[in-house]
């Protein structure tokens, strides 16, 4: 039996209806999928590392220290620090402050250890290092004058000084604004170049 031409035709016909469906279909899933990706509220996971610890850049060390002892002479200055360690982290400065004596077990179970949030334990090591001639000195106590520096809203900031002023603070514990412990308790942070102090900052302590 033969095909009648109609019939032909109307086999195309549907040929390319379902060809215009399936195309119809293949870009209505693109547009819906992509509407839904751009819909849907994205998710990002933030990670914040810890910040790493500053280091000195090289050539340079950075030192805690209390200053025991200031020596001018005429081929320059030294002076001899009490090396101390800035301990970091609660824990350890918990652990640091039970393992010297400073806090008992009962005031660490209180959290009565350390209410300012900070500990300096003390070392046995000393140095004794020259001092540049330029060097840079950021006080925060009363200087000789018994004076401290403050911003608008009443709070201490650094002020520079000289050497000369420096010495005075550690010799003479009894000028005004200046404690008779302030050799013994103050720390410092010391900058040093080639085994030179080129910077000293007083740290400051709640």
């Amino acid at each position: 039996m033969l095909n009648r031409p109609s019939d032909s035709i109307n086999m195309k016909a549907k040929k390319i209806v379902i060809a215009i469906v399936i195309l119809v279909a293949i870009v209505a899933s693109f547009i819906a999928g992509h509407f839904f990706t751009n819909s849907k509220p994205i998710t990002e996971t933030v990670y914040q590392e810890t910040p790493a610890v500053q280091r000195a850049p090289t050539g340079t060390a950075i030192l805690y220290g209390k200053i025991k002892k200031i020596e001018s002479k005429s081929n320059g200055s030294n002076i001899t620090l009490n090396l101390v360690e800035w301990v970091q982290g609660p824990d350890n400065q918990e652990q640091a402050a039970l393992e010297t004596g400073f806090c008992s077990l009962e005031k660490i179970e209180n959290d009565e250890c350390l209410p300012n949030g900070f500990f300096v334990r003390d070392t046995s090591k000393q140095l004794t290092l020259p001092v540049s001639e330029d060097v840079n000195i950021q006080a925060l106590s009363a200087g000789p004058d018994g004076k401290i520096a403050q911003d608008a809203s009443g709070n201490t900031i650094p002020r520079k000084i000289s050497l000369s002023d420096l010495l005075i603070m550690t010799q003479n514990t009894q000028h005004v604004g200046i404690t008779p412990l302030f050799v013994n308790v103050t720390p410092f942070i010391f900058t040093t170049t080639n085994g030179v102090i080129i910077e000293i900052q007083e740290q400051y302590t709640p």
